[in-house]
């Protein structure tokens, strides 16, 4: 699978979204709503993200013969949500399913480090907000004591 980000065509996705559409009820059904869901996955923006997220789980859901594919492309949508724990719960399942696969384990490290670097950002801010707190106050009681 690939997973780069990349910029999805309007035009592309409603018809991608009416082919699915049409396709309700039909053998069809599974790999149209697959497609559609994967090209929300990619979209920039996070409203057809968390769209395409939903189609992925309620896929898994209802045993969807595209279930194994479907949580690659739910983990890849959830870390592009940065949603890391519930990105890793999903790649952890197919690896469960799919020990050595090689694509689930790279996912699964970009989870990771993607987690990681956020975590270290919120640190950071957090020791930011807390120094500039600590100054504010030690100068507020300097004046206080002249």
């Amino acid at each position: 699978m690939h997973h780069e980000t990349a910029s999805v065509d309007s035009e592309k996705l409603q018809q991608l979204k009416t082919a699915y559409e049409e396709s309700v009820g039909s053998p069809e059904e599974d790999d149209k709503r697959f497609e559609y869901a994967a090209v929300l996955i990619n979209s920039e923006s996070a409203e057809d993200k968390t769209r395409g997220v939903a189609h992925l789980k309620e896929m898994i859901a209802t045993g969807s013969p595209n279930a194994r594919d479907s949580h690659y492309l739910l983990a890849l949508g959830l870390c592009r949500l940065r949603e890391y724990t519930p990105a890793r719960d999903s790649i952890k399942r197919l690896l469960w399913l799919e020990p050595e696969n090689r694509q689930a384990k790279d996912l699964l490290n970009k989870i990771e480090e993607d987690a990681r670097k956020e975590n270290l950002i919120r640190i950071g801010i957090v020791g930011g907000i807390g120094l500039a707190i600590g100054t504010v106050l030690s100068v507020l009681i300097s004046r206080t004591r002249k």
